[in-house]
């Protein structure tokens, strides 16, 4: 899609990416259900270093926590698997132009 993507595997190591230079990233993509951090966990943690980072937050099932809480905590999008190249590209494009 023409983007630069910084990847990580786990949780921590991107929160420590974006602590570091905040400012470095446009977007951050993130699963509901990872290791150490979900994606809410870690979501909370990157909006109180960066309270404009916008969020995409992606789920398979989550009974845990709703769309509307995903949205409440500041994400900007919340997607649920499985998600095509096309819908993806469209959310972090509007997700981008809204910041």
């Amino acid at each position: 899609m023409g983007y630069t993507v910084t990847v990580t595997t786990e949780s921590f190591g991107a929160l420590e990416k974006i602590r570091s230079a905040p400012d470095k990233f446009d977007l951050v993509i993130s699963d509901q259900t990872m290791p150490s951090l979900t994606g809410v966990e870690l979501s909370r943690k990157i909006l109180k270093t960066r309270p404009d980072m916008p969020i995409i937050i992606c789920t398979g099932y989550s009974s845990a926590i709703s769309e509307e809480n995903f949205l409440a905590i500041g994400s900007r999008r919340y997607l649920k698997k499985p998600i095509s190249t096309k819908r993806l590209a469209v959310s972090i494009r509007q997700v981008i132009d809204e910041s």
